[in-house]
């Protein structure tokens, strides 16, 4: 084998081990969602969208990490 063919060989090696090795390029996008309700917090559905279903969203998202909420929370 003459220098210049093992030099591409091992290029091309070293190029797909990079290219084997690297993980995949993923972004986190960020939502801006606002939840809204006019009651209080201390309403049970209130209390408890915000204790339950908003964390139950995060931790959904957060598997894939794909995805993450910015949450504004907008109560009376």
């Amino acid at each position: 084998m003459k220098y210049t063919e093992r030099g591409r060989l091992l290029a091309a090696a070293a190029a797909l081990a990079g290219i084997a090795f690297a993980g995949p390029a993923t972004a986190t996008e960020t939502l801006k969602l606002t939840f809204l309700s006019g009651y209080p917090p201390l309403a049970s559905w209130t209390g408890a969208a915000m204790e339950t279903f908003i964390p139950q969203i995060d931790a959904a998202l957060a598997k894939t990490g794909n995805y993450k909420v910015e949450w504004n929370l907008a109560h009376s």
